[in-house]
């Protein structure tokens, strides 16, 4: 982490690297505020991500100079100093103009027989594009070759073991016959019983060697595992000639993995990726420009995002997952469902930008006032006969939610005794909770939600104003609160919770992960305790039947137990 001030022009710049800054260096900063002010400064935040309360203040002190700017280079910056209303402006990456070119006419597959069950697999699920498909396979001469009948069962591809001089037609796979070199040359195929290369016959490096030759940029070619050094010299070729090529990842090969750590070594312009995104890119090649996406492809990309960066959406809804694909696709400028994929599975930033999107931070203070009101009037009086209280808030994002419970719980004089775990899986929207910042904007309804919901007081004795944007949460409402990482989808139990709020996440996900976060809340809840869900979500999302009954008709709280609430009560 470095911080430079350099002048030049009679203004001043302020650089900053890495990640995040010490109190240490935050002090000095806040040292140097008279001096900064003295002329104008331009604030550069190349890599930070990770701003204090304490440094979000001293931007603040600094952009109260109308002609002072800050500029992100990164998005979750920008987009919190942003929403605390600091002129920060994003820099973003000027590429190159992107040169047209034809979509891929022609996918090259090359493996030895341990790859079989990797070609079928990745045959099977390959939406029907316009390109020919060739598959080169090394099988001894004297064995009898099934894969041309093996996949004629699993594909809606023609599917042919050519023969000499067969000409190539598109929506058709053709695969390389034992004890033959298959080229491709002027729309033909050509078969010759020629010598071995690399030992091999039919051989990787004849088929893709003639096939950069024949497509040229519009092909895109696979090494999948395989013994020796067949491909490499083949595969060179194939890129030199403006190929795409991919290598699967050696890992994925349990005993045959020669060829692909040569392959590795020898080939810098090759992509190498894990069988997920090696599937996930390779489908989404076949899909080309169409902008729907079948449910297997949406189902292999987010299985390549969670092997590649640990971050499992599959348990989302399937037409939101896609949505926010296309959006990212949009957002990173590029023409195709491949480029995007390509980008998301091997660029961090990429995937940040999808990650942005996936996690739902629709949140406001005491928002559905009268949920906030019924846990007031009939829930904190029942909470009140227990000595400690421990309190889950699943899916916290921001905040908002959190402050506005701790707010109550401390006019019930219930938050002393309290200690609040609050959980989400965006390490983003967990950084702008722990500062509790929001900007003054939000606050020009929330005496009316405040009141809403029970409130007693004046709103604005629980945020500190020493910000013409923005406002901070009372430090003593943080004392109780605990923030934390942690995903509903994979993450299990860690402690017994007198009261769960989970409001509003269940409707984004699928049956299966309902059931996962039912079970969870149920091993998780004290079993006197109370589980509150949002206004549009019940129990009947995930079999929740099975673990709680509702406290009161048409409410959103739950228990084990239905006596604590009469049905009769208002």
């Amino acid at each position: 982490m470095s911080v430079i001030l350099i002048e030049q022009l009679g203004v001043r710049h302020l650089m900053i690297q890495g990640e995040r800054l010490t109190l240490e260096q935050e002090g000095q900063l806040a040292a140097q505020l008279p001096m900064l002010l003295e002329k104008p400064l331009e604030v550069r935040c190349y890599d930070l991500q990770w701003p204090s309360a304490q440094l979000v203040a001293l931007f603040g002190q600094l952009m109260n100079e109308g002609r002072n700017k800050i500029f992100c280079y990164k998005l979750p910056l920008f987009r919190y100093l942003k929403s605390l209303g600091l002129p920060a402006r994003l820099v973003q990456e000027q590429s190159l103009p992107r040169e047209e070119r034809d979509p891929f006419r022609a996918l090259v597959i090359g493996g030895s027989a341990e790859s079989l069950d990797k070609i079928i697999q990745l045959v099977e699920g390959l939406p029907l594009h316009d390109w020919v498909v060739l598959i080169v396979q090394h099988v001894s001469e004297d064995r009898l070759h099934l894969l041309d009948r093996l996949l004629q069962q699993r594909t809606p591809y023609s599917v042919l073991m050519p023969h000499h001089l067969t000409p190539l037609q598109a929506g058709t796979i053709y695969i390389a016959p034992p004890g033959l070199q298959m080229r491709v040359a002027h729309g033909l195929l050509y078969l010759t019983r020629d010598r071995l290369l690399q030992g091999a016959r039919p051989s990787l490096d004849a088929l893709f060697a003639s096939a950069g030759e024949e497509f040229a940029e519009a092909a895109l070619g696979v090494i999948l595992c395989g013994w020796g050094e067949d491909g490499v010299a083949g595969g060179k070729q194939f890129a030199a000639c403006g190929g795409k090529l991919l290598l699967l990842e050696a890992e994925d090969c349990p005993t045959a993995r020669s060829m692909l750590l040569h392959a590795r070594q020898e080939i810098s312009q090759a992509l190498t990726l894990g069988w997920e995104s090696l599937l996930s890119l390779l489908w989404a090649a076949a899909l080309g420009a169409e902008k729907i996406v079948p449910e297997q492809a949406i189902d292999a990309f987010y299985a390549a995002v969670n092997r590649q960066y640990g971050y499992d959406f599959r348990a989302y809804h399937r037409d939101m997952l896609a949505r926010r694909l296309e959006i990212t696709r949009q957002a990173l400028a590029v023409d195709s469902l491949y480029e995007c994929q390509r980008e998301v599975l091997t660029s961090p930033l990429a995937c940040e930008r999808l990650f942005l999107e996936l996690s739902i931070n629709v949140t406001a203070f005491f928002r559905m006032p009268a949920q906030f009101h019924f846990l007031q009037q009939k829930i904190f009086p029942y909470l009140a006969s227990f000595p400690h209280l421990k309190i889950w808030i699943a899916g916290c994002s921001s905040g908002e939610e959190v402050y506005s419970l701790a707010i109550l719980l401390h006019e019930a004089g219930l938050f002393s005794r309290c200690i609040i775990y609050a959980t989400d899986i965006n390490p983003f929207v967990l950084l702008q909770a722990r500062n509790g910042l929001y900007a003054k904007e939000q606050l020009i309804t929330l005496q009316q939600y405040y009141q809403e919901a029970g409130g007693q007081r004046d709103v604005q004795e629980y945020f500190v104003d020493n910000s013409l944007t923005y406002v901070e949460i009372q430090p003593f409402l943080k004392e109780k609160i605990l923030f934390y990482r942690h995903s509903l989808a994979g993450d299990g139990a860690f402690n017994e919770f007198q009261l769960i709020l989970c409001r509003n996440l269940l409707i984004y996900f699928n049956q299966t992960l309902q059931k996962e976060v039912m079970s969870l809340f149920d091993r998780s809840l004290h079993r006197d305790g109370v589980l509150l869900l949002g206004e549009k979500e019940g129990i009947q999302q995930g079999e929740g039947e099975r673990y709680f009954t509702a406290l009161k008709k048409g409410t959103s709280f739950y228990s084990r137990r239905s006596w604590m609430v009469d049905g009769n009560e208002g």
